[in-house]
């Protein structure tokens, strides 16, 4: 990763919010400020920040994606994953919530296995969402084309919780909360590490085939 875009990013942020200013606290923004998606991204010591007036991300079979905007850089995405069944991850989570909310621990997903193809992909991890896991990434969209491939910068999470607190239909309504602890780079070979905190409160919709958008 590139020392000159994130110090970039970080002269950016300081420049619209003012250095010295408390930010709000990434999991509780969306609640607090109104937001429909905030994170905070720390990677190697150096931490950025992302808002989105409107949801922007994909629900598709097994996994999920949040795409947060980029400040003076590629948009961050947050990509899920869960192993088992074939419904998708809202549906699921509809199912399971009841008025109350829904808890999944972060898988170990930093050891992509030696020679290994494909070392962005999560299939290859066991992630029993019935058994309360999930698999997580963080992913710098370097060609911004809101997908993940071995051409991007990809961070999988080691440990952490993915909370939904919030899946309504009619409006239909989703909320959601993460804390990630980060390894390094699988595409670079691992090295480094970080963290990200973010949350989601925004709309969703049907996009064909079996997919959800946030909107």
């Amino acid at each position: 990763m590139s020392e000159r875009v994130w110090c970039g990013v970080v002269a950016m942020m300081c420049v619209a919010s003012g250095c010295g200013e408390e930010l709000p606290d990434p999991r509780s923004a969306c609640e607090s400020e109104g937001f429909a998606m905030y994170g905070a991204v720390t990677l190697d010591g150096a931490e950025t920040r992302h808002e989105g007036a409107e949801g922007d991300g994909l629900f598709q079979a097994s996994q999920m994606y949040v795409r947060l905007p980029g400040v003076d850089g590629p948009q961050v995405i947050l990509r899920t994953y869960a192993s088992d069944g074939t419904q998708t991850l809202l549906e699921r989570v509809a199912r399971d919530i009841d008025g109350g909310s829904v808890s999944l621990t972060v898988v170990d997903a930093t050891d992509p296995g030696a020679g290994s193809m494909n070392v962005s992909g999560l299939d290859r991890y066991s992630c029993n969402y019935e058994g309360g896991e999930i698999c997580a990434q963080i992913v710098l969209d370097g060609n911004g084309d809101g997908l993940v491939s071995d051409d991007d910068e990809v961070f999988n999470a080691r440990s952490g919780t993915l909370r939904f607190t919030e899946l309504s239909g009619l409006p239909n309504r989703i909320a959601l909360d993460w804390t990630l602890e980060l390894g390094g780079d699988v595409t670079a070979g691992g090295e480094g590490g970080g963290s990200s905190q973010g949350c989601v409160d925004t709309g969703y919709e049907t996009g064909g085939g079996g997919n959800w958008l946030l909107k």
